[in-house]
């Protein structure tokens, strides 16, 4: 490792065991570490961040507030669109369950600080062989390290 401590491997990793862990009605969609090379027809990706910010403390101090989102992406395919729309609303309302649960994600975050999920977004349209429901979203993290 680098020596940084910014929190967004662990976020990420504890996202991850989340979402493995969670309760799937149904099968479990396909849940990857960034963009893999092979998507399956139900997937959830945890990928990059977007509006890092890092607040560090008072002069020679070593801790620091972090603010930044982390990007996901709900893809499902499926034979009518309605299916897998319905599917991608049911596969993020898992996701909600699980972080409103353990919001500070199992202890990787400190007390008092959290994640949530922020600025969801439905894309609808008709692929080669099937119809396609994509959800991007962010997790919102806030972290004192």
């Amino acid at each position: 490792m680098s020596g940084t401590t910014w929190s967004v491997l662990l976020v990420k990793d504890a996202v991850i065991a989340l979402l493995d862990a969670a309760t799937w009605p149904g099968s479990k969609p396909q849940i990857s570490f960034g963009i893999p090379r092979t998507i399956e027809r139900e997937a959830i990706v945890v990928g990059g961040t977007t509006n890092s910010d890092q607040d560090w403390s008072l002069l020679g101090g070593r801790r620091r507030q972090e603010d930044y989102y982390l990007q996901l992406w709900i893809n499902v395919e499926h034979t009518t669109q309605r299916e897998a729309t319905e599917r991608a609303v049911e596969i993020l309302g898992v996701v909600e369950t699980a972080l409103r649960a353990t919001p500070n994600l199992g202890g990787v975050l400190p007390v008092g600080q959290w994640a949530e999920i922020r600025n969801p977004l439905l894309t609808e349209g008709p692929g080669t062989e099937s119809y396609e429901a994509e959800i991007s979203f962010d997790i919102h993290v806030k972290a004192r390290i």
